[in-house]
């Protein structure tokens, strides 16, 4: 089965060390290369926030299709502007504010600015170690006190703030290691490391998140990382804006935490119900750190082979909420990527395949929540692709409206073009 958001994964285990003994805290797994330990915990939160957390008990049915139609009530195409000077490589966030659309493109270094009906307007281009230049552009936000844009280049280690149109205005440096950060409020910012060790940062040691005011002053910390980490990884929309606060999907955890400015809570639990890790995998190889370095990566070799010869759900990631609705991914080993659709209203749970059955185009990859629209995007030349797959195929109504609009739209485009950005109008 193909997944449309392919990933390679092996696995990582947590640990939960004590004086006399290891304890598992449940059954995780990894993106990489290396099996490491570490331990995870959710510190400073209130005894009250525990009761709201939910369950979410997930039965995979690895042929169950998701119909875009039970979802949503309409597809709306974006095709976004080309020239030879704007050429969108990877499309990594993007953000709706006004009238406008910011893109964070990795492959190219740079945040492009399109109006809302696909216009290029503008980009940043200011690569250096110079005040306002940067070098690797990790997360943007834009701020809606003043509608300026706040970059962090996880390079130079700083946090650049450009105006409305992009010219530079200011810069801060924080010596943290970090992938993603949000804003609680005018003066308050939360930064998500993603298990990237800090030790002894602000003297506080490694954490997850980091609570700080615009002097860099450490306000409060969660979930904590052992020193042991050392982790390189592609993280996928573990970090997102909700309605409250911001959710985190910690890496190897099979929770989604909520965070605010004066706690972190457990807000869904996530157990898979089959497909699971089973304990003793992780009993077997909690054995082998009581031995030589040569036997714990003979361990670790054995271990991630039985992983990746086996089927097991993992790696919780494109985590996205609204007021009606949860969506998130995760994988299962040998088999593909799977999505889930939590119904916070009815408490309706449903994981599958999605499948858009609206027009018979592509769901396309997750990238946002954007009020009552799930966006996604797709690449031209798979749009192509599929409706000329279609053409030949007889399993689908070519009389839908629906699906003339979208062969029209797939006949004004070209395969070189700029991804294509999906908005699906949630029921």
């Amino acid at each position: 089965m193909m997944s449309e958001d392919c990933l390679v994964y092996s696995t990582v285990l947590m640990y939960l060390l004590t004086e006399q003994k290891l304890k598992f805290m449940n059954k995780f797994n990894a993106i990489g290369l290396i099996i490491i330990i570490f331990s995870i915990s959710c510190t400073n939160q209130k005894q009250e926030s525990i009761n709201e957390s939910v369950d979410l008990v997930i039965q995979t049915d690895v042929d169950n299709k998701l119909k875009m139609s039970d979802y949503v009530s309409g597809i709306k195409y974006l095709p976004l502007g080309n020239n030879e000077n704007n050429v969108i490589g990877k499309i990594d966030k993007v953000v709706f504010y006004g009238n406008k659309i910011f893109i964070l493109d990795s492959k190219t270094n740079k945040i492009v600015v399109y109006d809302n009906t696909g216009k290029y307007i503008f980009e940043t281009e200011n690569t250096g170690r110079g005040p306002g230049e940067y070098l690797n552009i990790a997360d943007f936000i834009i701020d809606s006190a003043n509608s300026n844009i706040e970059l962090w280049d996880n390079g130079n280690r700083k946090l650049i703030v450009l105006d409305s149109n992009g010219r530079f205005l200011s810069e801060r440096p924080i010596d943290l290691r970090m992938k993603k950060f949000g804003k609680l409020d005018s003066n308050l910012y939360v930064y998500f490391t993603c298990n990237y060790p800090n030790v002894g940062y602000a003297k506080k040691g490694s954490y997850n998140i980091y609570i700080e005011d615009s002097s860099n002053n450490v306000l409060k910390c969660f979930l904590p990382i052992s020193e042991l980490t050392h982790l390189k990884l592609a993280d996928n929309n573990l970090f997102s804006k909700s309605e409250s606060g911001f959710n985190v999907a910690v890496p190897f955890d099979n929770h989604i935490y909520q965070i605010t400015s004066e706690e972190c809570i457990q807000r869904f639990n996530i157990r898979f119900n089959n497909f699971s890790l089973p304990d003793e995998l992780l009993e077997v190889y909690a054995e082998s750190i009581k031995g030589t370095r040569e036997e714990i990566s003979n361990a670790s070799i054995m271990l991630m082979n039985k992983i990746n010869n086996n089927n097991y759900a993992l790696g919780i990631h494109n985590i996205f909420e609204n007021r009606s609705i949860l969506f998130f991914q995760y994988q299962i080993t040998g088999i593909g990527t799977f999505t889930t659709i939590f119904n916070k209203r009815t408490n309706d749970l449903d994981a599958g395949i999605p499948v858009n059955d609206i027009d018979y185009g592509l769901f396309g990859k997750p990238i946002a929540i954007d009020g009552n629209n799930l966006v996604t995007y797709i690449y031209p030349y798979d749009l192509i692709k599929r409706k000329e797959l279609l053409e030949k195929s007889n399993s689908f109504d070519s009389r839908n409206p629906e699906y003339q609009r979208l062969r029209h739209f797939a006949d004004s485009i070209r395969p070189s073009d700029n991804p294509i950005i999906i908005r699906y109008s949630l029921k």
